[in-house]
């Protein structure tokens, strides 16, 4: 574990815990309370995964909103993702998941066809007629409606093929001295049907850190995610 590589070709690592709800008040005073944890203000901001296929190899590119040209862009495009390991420490249909997920992947040069199909998206009748609805004073009730982008914006080409949209939103967020916590909201579209799930990221501070781990980082962090799992 020590020995595995971070940073840009090296491994993210992080507790992935699915939930119910973020709006517990008492759950929310617990963490500050019981786990020494702050919250942090930040703004909600969205981040949009593109799946897709290319020549015949899975890619996945991520989009952020920059405000200041009202457009999408592109912050990095990968390749060669892998999930090395899975630890299923709690799961089931109807109660919550807790899992340990030991992730890979390779960041990719940005080239113009990539730009291209980004900016063409945007300037599609689907898109501005969507974005049109979005900025109504009318509350969306489906989660179709919520996506800024659907797998179906992208034209049909053998040669880039979208397979999943994600578009994700860190609501909260709470730090303590030795971990990060971001309370995120997913929708998915996948072959025309869009899912939603919220979740909760554990993240030990010596994880986000290229070139340090500590060594109990593993067993401890088991630990705290199993108090916390019993809390939230």
């Amino acid at each position: 574990w020590n020995g595995l590589q971070r940073g840009h070709k090296g491994v993210i690592t992080s507790f992935c815990h699915d939930v119910g709800s973020f709006e517990d008040a008492f759950k929310i005073e617990r963490l500050i309370q019981d786990f020494g944890f702050r919250q942090v203000d930040l703004v909600e901001e969205s981040i949009i995964t593109i799946s897709f296929l290319e020549d015949n190899q899975k890619k996945k590119m991520k989009l952020y909103y920059d405000p200041l040209f009202d457009s999408w862009k592109i912050q990095k495009v990968t390749k060669n993702f892998q999930r090395h390991a899975i630890i299923d420490i709690i799961s089931g249909n109807k109660t919550s998941n807790l899992r340990f997920i030991i992730k890979s992947q390779i960041m990719i040069p940005i080239i113009k066809k990539y730009y291209k199909i980004i900016n063409n998206l945007q300037r599609s009748n689907r898109f501005l007629g969507r974005m049109y609805l979005m900025s109504g004073k009318v509350p969306l009730q489906l989660d179709c409606h919520k996506m800024f982008i659907r797998q179906d914006d992208f034209p049909l080409n053998s040669n880039f093929k979208c397979t999943r949209v994600r578009q994700s939103i860190i609501k909260k967020r709470f730090i303590n001295e030795s971990y990060q916590l971001n309370f995120m909201s997913t929708l998915q579209d996948e072959e025309g049907i869009v899912s939603s799930e919220d979740t909760i990221n554990l993240i030990h501070n010596s994880w986000i850190s290229p070139s340090s781990s500590e060594r109990n980082s593993i067993s401890e962090t088991i630990n705290f995610a199993r108090k916390l799992t019993g809390m939230i």
